[in-house]
């Protein structure tokens, strides 16, 4: 991997959680599901192995919670913020906002 796309792949790392609640803050998803809508934002390729382990850790939080559904013969969990998440969202949107704000006014 080049230096560059390391910096990117770290960077993207790094805004995983956010990136996820924003998801959740359209509507409920799968785990799948939200791998793929990362992929389109991103362009990188996220495995179960990332992403699950962050839903749950989210779900034990009580930022967003999962309801099961049955498709064919699969069972799916899809998730959603909860009303705690919509807030922590809220402050990270917020945080998020004017701090890139600011360094894009640096930049320029």
């Amino acid at each position: 991997m080049k230096k560059k796309d390391a910096l990117i792949r770290a960077t993207a790392n790094g805004l995983l959680r956010p990136m996820v609640m924003w998801i959740l803050s359209k509507k409920a998803h799968s785990g799948y599901s939200i791998m793929k809508e990362i992929r389109r934002i991103t362009g990188i390729n996220y495995h179960a192995g990332i992403i699950y382990p962050l839903l749950y850790s989210l779900e034990g939080e009580g930022l967003i919670t999962g309801r099961w559904r049955t498709s064919g013969r699969r069972n799916i969990k899809d998730y959603s913020l909860t009303p705690e998440g919509i807030s922590a969202f809220k402050m990270i949107r917020k945080f998020l906002s004017s701090s890139l704000r600011e360094m894009h006014d640096l930049i320029e």
